[in-house]
């Protein structure tokens, strides 16, 4: 029997009929492909949703921690920014004013040897020496060959004294001019608390520690500085320890005060309320968009069939306007805020928003943090859908057994439309030989009757 592609290679005329046979067949694969794909859609903005609820949900946590002061929020300045900068504030609670007097900036110890000549030979000799920073303490020793120069030597210190401390000393052998060297240690932090100590001094090390000079006195290496008459020390020149909340940086001493201002940051709290009604539209305007219907096309959103998302605008809008049974701010109403009719909330009358932010913004903190709010409200209806097997979990668990469930009946179809497509070419693979087949005994025929 000749093949099915030789039959083609030959004629191939019944080939356009098996595929539109194949392509009749193929209708029920292709519903479901638009199942499949109608599903991924919902799956994909049915995230997004989620997403928005989420953002929505996580804000209104976020604001009502006692300790954010969202809209409370200061502002810090500092009168000159080149002899005290405000590094970070936070948490910071009320207004307030401070008056600062640098009268010495911290600064790292530094032990300086004298100075010797670098060829000469007077520290070519044992020695030893304890060194004691922030409590450590090392016995440095060095037994160098008679006849080694004073450089070797000190440089032989240096390395023993890296050795033994690591980074907490920054030692160094300076050549003073062409004759003349001197070693440097030096502590790596600000502060008498990190100084250099030393005790016990033997040999070539005695000479050269115990005639030792430091450039600032070890009671002088913390910063000292008076803020509103008080005086204080510090080891370090960043300062996050005087007023709570605050750290600044002292970087230079000067004899007239700098006044540090924190106020009130009436922009930054209007600004957190904006984000509030940012997120509520957002999340509002998502589900609209997704779950409308148009009365005279027919045309649906992605998610109109799940009623779940599809009530929850109206729902977190008779949440929002509810009133609180405590506080001073019953509700939303009270900050000018209204609702027009697809549930978008305004800021109608920003006067009354801004008076209260001016005037009284504990109580807008107490609005969205107390249990009775209707921020609350809203809060605990969005955790019933973003809860672990909450609502949308439930729906996303649901589209993801449809999406299964098609791409099984898929890959069923392809398997059958295959089969059903090698039959087909069968059934015309045998009505093509049936055809030559006659055709050859046609011809057979004919050519016996030309004989006679």
């Amino acid at each position: 029997m000749a093949s099915v592609s030789n039959i083609i290679s030959r004629s191939g005329q019944y080939e356009g009929i098996v595929q539109q046979l194949v392509q009749l067949e193929s209708q029920k694969k292709v519903q479901y492909q638009t199942d499949l794909r109608d599903q991924n859609k919902i799956n994909s903005e049915l995230g997004k949703v989620s997403s928005k609820i989420s953002a929505l949900e996580n804000m209104i946590k976020e604001y009502s921690l006692s300790t954010n002061n969202t809209f409370t929020p200061v502002k810090t300045t500092s009168s000159d920014d080149t002899v005290v900068e405000i590094t970070s504030a936070s948490n910071l609670d009320d207004p307030d004013q401070f008056s600062l007097t640098i009268d010495r900036l911290a600064t790292r110890d530094n032990l300086l040897s004298a100075s010797y000549t670098s060829t000469g030979t007077n520290l070519d000799n044992n020695g030893s020496v304890d060194i004691t920073v922030d409590g450590t303490t090392h016995t440095i020793s060095i037994a160098p060959t008679s006849g080694d120069s004073n450089s070797t030597v000190l440089n032989s210190l240096k390395t023993a004294i890296e050795t033994a401390f690591g980074e907490t000393l920054q030692v160094n052998v300076f050549d003073l001019d062409s004759t003349n060297v001197q070693l440097s240690v030096r502590s790596s932090v600000t502060g008498e608390v990190k100084r250099v100590q030393i005790a016990n001094t033997s040999g070539s090390l005695a000479t050269v520690f115990d005639n030792a000079t430091r450039p600032v006195a070890t009671n002088q290496l913390d910063a000292a500085f008076t803020m509103n008459g008080v005086s204080f020390q510090r080891s370090s020149n960043t300062i996050n320890d005087t007023i709570s909340g605050l750290t600044f940086e002292l970087k230079k001493t000067t004899a007239s005060a700098v006044t540090l201002d924190i106020e009130r940051d009436t922009t930054k709290a209007r600004s957190n309320f904006d984000e509030f009604v940012k997120a509520y539209n957002d999340l509002n305007t998502d589900i609209r968009n997704k779950t409308f219907i148009n009365g005279e096309t027919g045309t649906r959103g992605p998610l109109r069939e799940l009623r779940s998302i599809r009530d929850l605008s109206s729902q977190l809008r008779q949440l929002v306007i509810g009133d609180a049974t405590s506080g001073t701010i019953n509700n939303l109403s009270e900050l000018g805020i209204s609702f027009d009719n697809s549930g978008k909330m305004t800021l109608e009358d920003p006067d009354k928003l801004d008076t209260v932010l001016a005037n009284t913004p504990n109580d807008l903190n107490t609005f969205f943090s107390t249990s009775s709010s209707p921020i609350q409200s809203i809060y605990t209806h969005l955790q019933g859908y973003t809860s672990t097997d909450g609502i949308i979990d439930t729906l996303e668990d649901g589209v993801s057994d449809k999406i299964e469930l098609l791409n099984k009946n898929i890959e069923k179809e392809e398997k059958y439309l295959a089969d059903y497509e090698e039959k087909q070419r069968d059934i015309f693979t045998q009505l093509e030989l049936m055809l030559e087949q006659g055709n050859s005994q046609f011809a057979q025929v004919m050519a016996g009757l030309n004989n006679f």
